[in-house]
């Protein structure tokens, strides 16, 4: 939302967006990502939220839960062209994109491929589900036994044993 307040002609309400549009918008999400690569390296990035949702809902043509779709940079990228290239009222009649999130959905596109680039990954798997769990599971994992939950129960399900 906020790179969207800081280049409004994103939002597609003035007709197609200009290069130099998009260009400032990148130079933004970079700016105010950076600190994003002091992080350790990841073998796979995980996206989850509106923007992630609603860009493999277009990918599929479709609104329809995502539980796990991948998407590329270039696949990024492509569907922000699409969209610039259009005014808001347009971009709201594209299959899988909820018409109330037509004018923040370019800015969140550059900041999941800004950040991928960041990441110096090319891929990503968008999914639906709450990273919580996955992050419980990582940490069960790592741990070799459950986290525990506040009262000493686990926090993270077990399987049923047979």
């Amino acid at each position: 939302m906020r790179l969207t307040e800081a280049a409004p002609a994103l939002a597609g309400l003035e007709g197609a967006v200009d290069l130099a549009t998009i260009d400032k918008a990148r130079d933004l999400a970079r700016e105010a990502l950076t600190g994003i690569t002091d992080f350790a390296a990841v073998d796979e990035v995980v996206l989850v939220g509106g923007t992630a949702t609603s860009a493999a809902s277009v990918l599929r043509g479709a609104r329809t839960k995502i539980d796990r779709y991948d998407v590329t940079r270039a696949d990024l990228q492509r569907i922000l062209v699409r969209l610039c290239g259009m005014p808001l009222e347009e971009r709201k009649a594209i299959p899988g994109i909820k018409a109330q999130r037509a004018d923040i959905l370019p800015a969140g596109l550059i900041v999941l491929d800004t950040a991928l680039d960041l990441l110096g990954h090319d891929r990503a798997l968008v999914t639906s589900a709450d990273l919580l769990i996955g992050f419980l599971i990582s940490q069960r994992d790592a741990a070799g036994t459950p986290p525990k939950a506040p009262g000493g129960r686990s926090s993270v399900p077990q399987p049923a044993s047979r």
